[in-house]
Protein backbone atom coordinates (compact mmCIF):
# COMPACT_ATOMS: atom_id res chain seq x y z
CA UNK A 1 0.00 0.00 0.00
CA UNK A 2 1.74 3.31 -1.27
CA UNK A 3 0.83 7.02 -1.24
CA UNK A 4 3.45 9.28 -2.89
CA UNK A 5 2.45 13.29 -3.56
CA UNK A 6 4.80 16.46 -3.62
CA UNK A 7 4.55 18.91 -0.71
CA UNK A 8 6.24 21.53 -0.27
CA UNK A 9 6.61 24.24 2.46
CA UNK A 10 8.07 28.04 2.83
CA UNK A 11 8.87 29.01 6.20
CA UNK A 12 11.77 31.76 6.03
CA UNK A 13 9.64 34.62 8.26
CA UNK A 14 8.60 31.79 11.17
CA UNK A 15 11.71 32.97 13.15
CA UNK A 16 10.72 36.92 13.15
CA UNK A 17 7.18 36.02 13.81
CA UNK A 18 8.84 34.92 17.47
CA UNK A 19 8.65 38.84 18.10
CA UNK A 20 5.15 38.49 18.35
CA UNK A 21 4.06 35.71 20.90
CA UNK A 22 1.21 34.91 23.45
CA UNK A 23 2.25 33.44 26.31
CA UNK A 24 -0.09 30.87 28.37
CA UNK A 25 0.04 30.13 31.89
CA UNK A 26 -0.47 26.39 32.30
CA UNK A 27 -2.77 26.10 35.88
CA UNK A 28 -2.95 22.91 38.03
CA UNK A 29 -5.95 21.72 35.93
CA UNK A 30 -4.23 22.20 32.93
CA UNK A 31 -1.41 19.78 33.81
CA UNK A 32 -3.61 17.54 35.72
CA UNK A 33 -5.51 16.76 32.03
CA UNK A 34 -2.13 16.69 30.33
CA UNK A 35 -0.77 13.60 32.38
CA UNK A 36 -4.19 11.95 32.99
CA UNK A 37 -5.75 12.38 29.90
CA UNK A 38 -2.84 12.97 27.03
CA UNK A 39 -4.33 15.68 25.25
CA UNK A 40 -4.84 19.77 26.32
CA UNK A 41 -7.56 22.28 24.64
CA UNK A 42 -7.26 25.92 24.42
CA UNK A 43 -9.68 27.93 23.03
CA UNK A 44 -8.21 30.93 20.43
CA UNK A 45 -9.78 34.20 19.59
CA UNK A 46 -9.19 35.82 16.13
CA UNK A 47 -7.29 38.44 17.74
CA UNK A 48 -4.63 36.55 18.81
CA UNK A 49 -1.08 37.22 17.69
CA UNK A 50 1.24 34.65 15.12
CA UNK A 51 2.44 32.57 17.68
CA UNK A 52 1.79 31.06 21.02
CA UNK A 53 4.14 30.64 23.49
CA UNK A 54 3.23 27.16 25.37
CA UNK A 55 4.15 26.15 28.70
CA UNK A 56 5.45 22.91 28.57
CA UNK A 57 8.83 21.55 26.23
CA UNK A 58 8.25 19.99 22.72
CA UNK A 59 9.94 17.31 23.70
CA UNK A 60 6.22 16.40 25.22
CA UNK A 61 3.94 16.82 22.03
CA UNK A 62 3.23 14.56 19.97
CA UNK A 63 1.28 16.85 17.96
CA UNK A 64 -0.57 20.18 18.06
CA UNK A 65 -3.82 20.69 15.47
CA UNK A 66 -6.09 23.88 15.07
CA UNK A 67 -10.22 23.39 14.20
CA UNK A 68 -11.55 26.79 12.91
CA UNK A 69 -14.99 27.45 13.55
CA UNK A 70 -16.05 26.35 10.21
CA UNK A 71 -14.57 23.15 11.51
CA UNK A 72 -11.45 22.58 9.36
CA UNK A 73 -8.55 20.97 11.18
CA UNK A 74 -4.96 21.14 10.25
CA UNK A 75 -1.84 20.15 11.97
CA UNK A 76 0.52 23.30 13.18
CA UNK A 77 4.35 23.45 13.40
CA UNK A 78 5.83 23.95 16.58
CA UNK A 79 9.29 24.88 18.18
CA UNK A 80 10.98 24.55 21.07
CA UNK A 81 11.94 28.11 22.81
CA UNK A 82 14.11 26.62 25.53
CA UNK A 83 13.19 26.83 29.51
CA UNK A 84 10.21 24.04 28.99
CA UNK A 85 8.30 26.39 26.41
CA UNK A 86 7.47 25.55 23.29
CA UNK A 87 6.12 28.10 20.47
CA UNK A 88 3.03 27.40 18.29
CA UNK A 89 2.82 28.79 14.64
CA UNK A 90 -0.98 29.43 14.75
CA UNK A 91 -2.97 29.93 11.13
CA UNK A 92 -3.89 32.86 9.48
CA UNK A 93 -7.86 32.55 10.68
CA UNK A 94 -7.16 32.08 14.07
CA UNK A 95 -10.30 31.69 15.85
CA UNK A 96 -11.13 28.73 17.02
CA UNK A 97 -9.88 25.05 19.42
CA UNK A 98 -6.12 24.31 19.57
CA UNK A 99 -5.59 20.32 20.60
CA UNK A 100 -2.37 19.50 22.04
CA UNK A 101 -1.27 16.17 21.94
CA UNK A 102 1.35 14.71 24.52
CA UNK A 103 3.54 11.85 23.16
CA UNK A 104 3.67 8.42 24.97
CA UNK A 105 5.95 6.45 22.86
CA UNK A 106 5.96 2.64 21.97
CA UNK A 107 2.81 1.61 23.20
CA UNK A 108 -0.61 1.61 22.07
CA UNK A 109 -3.19 3.92 23.90
CA UNK A 110 -6.67 3.15 24.44
CA UNK A 111 -8.52 4.75 21.74
CA UNK A 112 -6.21 2.72 19.29
CA UNK A 113 -3.38 5.58 18.72
CA UNK A 114 0.45 4.52 18.27
CA UNK A 115 3.00 6.69 19.15
CA UNK A 116 6.13 5.28 17.83
CA UNK A 117 9.75 6.96 18.98
CA UNK A 118 11.85 3.74 18.81
CA UNK A 119 15.56 4.14 18.26
CA UNK A 120 17.08 6.23 16.29
CA UNK A 121 20.56 5.30 14.94
CA UNK A 122 20.78 8.28 12.18
CA UNK A 123 19.39 11.88 12.62
CA UNK A 124 17.35 10.54 9.28
CA UNK A 125 16.36 7.09 10.50
CA UNK A 126 14.03 5.86 13.25
CA UNK A 127 13.41 1.95 13.85
CA UNK A 128 12.08 0.21 16.70
CA UNK A 129 9.50 -3.09 16.79
CA UNK A 130 5.24 -2.64 16.71
CA UNK A 131 3.74 -5.17 19.15
CA UNK A 132 0.21 -5.30 17.02
CA UNK A 133 -3.01 -7.33 19.32
CA UNK A 134 -4.95 -7.41 16.20
CA UNK A 135 -5.24 -6.53 12.55
CA UNK A 136 -5.87 -2.82 11.54
CA UNK A 137 -5.31 -0.22 9.18
CA UNK A 138 -4.05 3.10 10.01
CA UNK A 139 -3.00 6.62 8.51
CA UNK A 140 0.22 7.37 9.05
CA UNK A 141 1.70 11.35 10.23
CA UNK A 142 5.31 11.93 10.58
CA UNK A 143 6.58 14.38 12.81
CA UNK A 144 10.43 16.06 11.70
CA UNK A 145 12.33 18.89 12.39
CA UNK A 146 14.07 21.06 9.31
CA UNK A 147 17.28 22.45 10.28
CA UNK A 148 18.25 24.07 6.74
CA UNK A 149 16.62 23.52 3.17
CA UNK A 150 15.72 19.61 1.99
CA UNK A 151 14.74 18.04 -0.95
CA UNK A 152 13.62 14.23 -0.96
CA UNK A 153 10.81 11.39 0.68
CA UNK A 154 9.93 10.08 3.71
CA UNK A 155 9.04 6.73 3.87
CA UNK A 156 7.50 4.75 6.32
CA UNK A 157 7.48 0.80 6.57
CA UNK A 158 5.69 -1.20 8.87
CA UNK A 159 5.96 -5.17 7.96
CA UNK A 160 4.74 -5.69 4.21
CA UNK A 161 3.41 -1.93 3.94
CA UNK A 162 5.09 1.24 3.35
CA UNK A 163 3.62 4.82 2.49
CA UNK A 164 5.74 7.74 1.45
CA UNK A 165 5.61 11.04 1.15
CA UNK A 166 7.80 13.60 -1.76
CA UNK A 167 8.85 17.04 -0.07
CA UNK A 168 10.41 20.06 -1.06
CA UNK A 169 11.14 22.02 2.09
CA UNK A 170 12.69 25.41 2.39
CA UNK A 171 15.14 25.90 5.92
CA UNK A 172 12.45 26.25 8.66
CA UNK A 173 14.32 27.37 11.62
CA UNK A 174 14.28 23.98 13.59
CA UNK A 175 9.90 23.90 13.07
CA UNK A 176 8.89 20.32 14.11
CA UNK A 177 6.20 19.74 11.33
CA UNK A 178 3.63 16.99 11.40
CA UNK A 179 2.78 15.74 8.09
CA UNK A 180 0.11 12.83 6.98
CA UNK A 181 2.58 10.11 4.71
CA UNK A 182 -0.71 8.22 3.83
CA UNK A 183 -2.61 4.50 4.99
CA UNK A 184 -0.68 1.41 5.96
CA UNK A 185 -2.26 -2.10 7.22
CA UNK A 186 -0.93 -4.33 9.63
CA UNK A 187 -2.63 -7.99 8.87
CA UNK A 188 -1.95 -9.53 11.80
CA UNK A 189 -1.31 -9.49 15.23
CA UNK A 190 2.49 -9.66 16.73
CA UNK A 191 5.81 -8.08 16.35
CA UNK A 192 5.84 -5.89 13.16
CA UNK A 193 9.45 -3.93 12.66
CA UNK A 194 8.62 -0.67 11.27
CA UNK A 195 11.31 2.30 10.42
CA UNK A 196 11.19 5.95 9.50
CA UNK A 197 13.41 6.96 6.55
CA UNK A 198 14.27 10.27 4.67
CA UNK A 199 16.34 9.90 1.46
CA UNK A 200 17.25 13.25 0.29
CA UNK A 201 17.83 13.92 -3.56
CA UNK A 202 21.42 14.28 -2.66
CA UNK A 203 24.26 12.29 -1.52
CA UNK A 204 23.86 13.63 1.54
CA UNK A 205 20.85 13.08 4.25
CA UNK A 206 21.19 16.58 5.82
CA UNK A 207 18.67 19.63 7.23
CA UNK A 208 16.25 17.15 8.23
CA UNK A 209 15.65 15.21 12.02
CA UNK A 210 12.73 12.50 12.29
CA UNK A 211 11.03 13.10 16.04
CA UNK A 212 8.47 10.28 15.60
CA UNK A 213 5.34 8.52 14.08
CA UNK A 214 1.72 8.72 14.79
CA UNK A 215 -0.83 5.87 13.68
CA UNK A 216 -4.04 6.55 13.86
CA UNK A 217 -6.94 3.82 13.51
CA UNK A 218 -8.12 4.63 9.55
CA UNK A 219 -11.79 3.43 8.34
CA UNK A 220 -11.69 -0.11 6.85
CA UNK A 221 -14.28 -1.97 4.19
CA UNK A 222 -16.38 -0.22 1.44
CA UNK A 223 -17.75 3.23 2.33
CA UNK A 224 -21.42 2.60 3.06
CA UNK A 225 -24.35 4.15 0.87
CA UNK A 226 -28.00 4.01 0.65
CA UNK A 227 -28.96 2.50 -3.23
CA UNK A 228 -31.60 3.84 -5.37
CA UNK A 229 -34.28 1.46 -3.94
CA UNK A 230 -33.22 3.33 -0.45
CA UNK A 231 -32.17 -0.36 0.70
CA UNK A 232 -28.61 -0.56 1.98
CA UNK A 233 -25.99 -3.43 1.56
CA UNK A 234 -23.60 -4.51 4.25
CA UNK A 235 -20.97 -7.28 3.37
CA UNK A 236 -19.25 -9.23 5.26
CA UNK A 237 -16.15 -7.99 4.78
CA UNK A 238 -17.02 -4.78 5.83
CA UNK A 239 -18.24 -5.58 9.46
CA UNK A 240 -15.25 -4.61 12.25
CA UNK A 241 -15.50 -6.80 15.57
Amino acid sequence: MQSSRPYRISMGLFSCLLLSCLPVTANAQTIQDWDEMGYIGHRLKEASPEWLEWPLPSAQIASVSHTSTAGRSVNLSFKDLGHGKTGIALPSQREGHLRFEKLQPDQQLSDGRWHLKGEAPKAHHLEGVLKASRPGTYSVEACFKITSSFEGAIRFEVGSSHTNLELNQDAASGLSINQSLGIVRIERPGDHPWKLTAQSASVETEGIVLMHVILRTAPEGEPISQLADGSILLHARDVRI
